[in-house]
């Protein structure tokens, strides 16, 4: 009895310190026939830490996937950072496969972001790859048709890599979407990372931004003290 209450103990404990699903980070792979989304900590997320969800398994004929997205709350990610990297197979005829993570309910202040995509193709002659990202002021989950930020590619096969940056006006809360996209025109192989970050100014120009605020700042108390008192 005693044994039996222990375990009763140990799995309500288990229970109740398990993360719940977020809504607000979702990973979707889709063929345009079958599609799969998954919340982190949701049901199919393989990855139990928070911020991060790990899809594998299959997607009609795309029979291998490992997909992870990472988000705000993963662990070294600040809010507006988003993290998509993928191996993926399709083992038979053409078809197109569309890797997405998005993001909702974000309140950072960011309009412009940085796009990195580094990724390798393998397999049949005519086959494409690309990347895509959006922000959305109207905070949409997977929004594909609003705010959009930039576009690298497409890429035939090989390896290749490439880096943009891109500013979409709005703003609070909003949403972030990343999406990679293969086109088949048979068997393939596909790895790759995609990444999208908030672009902050460099340091040269955050000097001369504080230099600038520094010379109104002095001119503003000069003024006022030359300024007869009413």
């Amino acid at each position: 009895m005693r044994k039996l209450a222990l375990t009763a103990a140990l799995a309500t404990i288990a229970l109740l310190s398990a993360s719940p699903a977020r809504a607000d980070l979702l990973l979707r792979l889709t063929d345009g026939t079958t599609t799969v989304t998954i919340a982190d900590g949701g049901a199919g997320d393989s990855n139990p830490l928070a911020g991060v969800i790990t899809f594998i398994g299959s997607v009609g004929t795309w029979m291998t996937n490992v997909s992870t997205g990472f988000g705000s709350g993963a662990p070294n990610f600040t809010a507006g950072h988003l993290d998509l990297n993928s191996a993926n197979t399709n083992t038979d005829g053409p078809g197109q496969l569309d890797i997405l993570l998005t993001e909702t309910n974000l309140t950072a202040p960011f309009n412009s972001f940085t796009m990195n995509f580094g990724e390798t193709l393998s397999g049949t002659a005519g086959s494409t790859v690309d990347y895509r990202a959006w922000r959305d002021a109207g905070n949409g989950q997977f929004t594909q048709n609003v705010g959009l930020i930039g576009l690298l590619g497409p890429f035939g096969l090989g390896a290749n890599s490439g880096s943009i940056t891109g500013t979409v006006a709005g703003g609070t809360p909003y949403s972030l979407t990343e999406r990679i996209r293969i086109a088949a025109t048979g068997a393939v192989q596909f790895s790759g990372d995609a990444e999208l970050l908030p672009a902050v100014p460099e340091p040269g120009t955050l000097t001369l931004l504080g230099t600038g605020l520094l010379g109104l700042a002095r001119a503003a108390r000069r003024r006022s003290r030359k300024e007869p008192l009413a």
